[in-house]
C-alpha cells in the first residue's frame, strides 16, 4: 500500500483525451457534468484512467460520479492513485515491486502496437552497449530507455540489481512509502504516529526523572560531608595541640 498526503482525484472526473500517440481507437470516457459515458478518439498512449473500451464498461466504474472539488484527503491510502498515475506516465524507470531491473537491459527492441516514432534506445546484452530503435508509444518490453545516457547509466555503467517501488514523480502527486500496513481506507500512520510520538516523550521525561534524581542524591551527600567537616573543629584541634607543646 501506499499513503498519500495529497488532494486525489477520482479518475471518473478526467477528461477523455486523445494522447500523443497517432492510432485510431474508439473509446469511451465519463462526462460528470451529465452523468453519461461519451466516445472519443484515442491514440493508444496513456493519458489517464477515464479510458474505457465499451460504454458498458464506463458506465459499470463511473455511474453516479458527479463533479466536486478535489478533497485533501490527510493519512489514507490510495493505492488507486498510484495505479492511474502509473498508467498516465509509464516509464521503464517506474518498476514493479520485486522486480528485477535485470528486465530493462535484456530482450529485444519492441516497437509494440501504437503507430507513433519516438525514438528509444536499448541495451543489447550481446554487445554489451546501447543502441537506437523506433518505439511505437504503448506497449512493448521494459528494456525501453528515453536516451543513450540512461541506458548506459541504467545497464553499463552498474550492476542491475533488485529495486522497490518508488513513488510518482510527475504531477501533483507526492507520496511516501508507507512503515506500515494500510487497512482499509485509513493508514495506520495516524494512530501509529502519535502513539510513538508519547512513547518518545514519556522516554525522555523518565530519563530526565533519574537524571535529577542522581543530581539530587549527588548534592545531598556533599552537603553530609561538608556537615562532617567543620573548620572550628580544626582550630580547636590545633589550638589544644599548641598548649601541649
Amino acid at each position: 500500500h501506499v499513503c498519500w498526503n495529497v488532494c486525489c482525484q477520482d479518475f471518473c472526473l478526467t477528461k477523455g483525451e486523445t494522447g500523443p500517440c497517432r492510432a485510431f481507437f474508439v473509446r469511451w470516457w465519463y462526462d460528470p457534468e451529465t452523468e453519461t459515458c461519451r466516445n472519443f478518439t484515442y491514440g493508444g498512449c496513456p493519458v489517464n484512467l477515464n479510458n474505457h473500451p465499451g460504454e458498458e464498461e464506463c458506465m459499470a466504474k463511473c455511474s453516479g460520479v458527479k463533479g466536486e472539488d478535489c478533497v485533501f484527503y490527510m493519512g489514507k491510502c490510495f493505492l488507486p492513485c498510484l495505479a492511474t498515475e502509473a498508467e498516465a506516465n509509464p516509464s521503464p524507470e517506474r518498476l514493479v515491486a520485486e522486480t528485477s531491473t535485470s528486465e530493462i537491459c535484456s530482450g529485444p527492441p519492441v516497437t509494440g502496437r501504437c503507430r507513433a516514432a519516438f525514438p528509444r534506445w536499448y541495451f543489447d546484452s550481446e554487445l554489451q552497449s546501447c543502441r537506437k530503435f523506433t518505439y511505437g508509444g504503448c506497449g512493448g518490453s521494459k528494456n525501453n530507455h528515453r536516451s543513450e545516457d540512461e541506458c548506459v547509466n541504467n545497464c553499463v555503467d552498474k550492476k542491475p540489481e533488485p529495486s522497490r517501488v518508488q513513488a510518482p514523480k510527475a504531477g501533483n502527486f507526492q507520496g511516501m512509502l508507507c512503515s506500515v500496513i494500510c487497512k482499509g481506507d485509513i493508514a495506520l500512520t495516524a494512530v501509529v504516529l502519535p502513539i510513538l510520538l508519547a512513547l518518545m516523550a514519556a522516554s525522555l521525561l523518565g530519563v530526565m526523572i533519574v537524571f535529577f534524581v542522581k543530581m539530587s542524591k549527588k548534592n545531598q551527600q556533599n552537603s553530609n560531608m561538608r556537615a562532617m567537616w567543620n573548620p572550628i573543629d580544626d582550630k580547636e584541634c590545633l589550638m589544644n595541640s599548641a598548649y601541649t607543646l
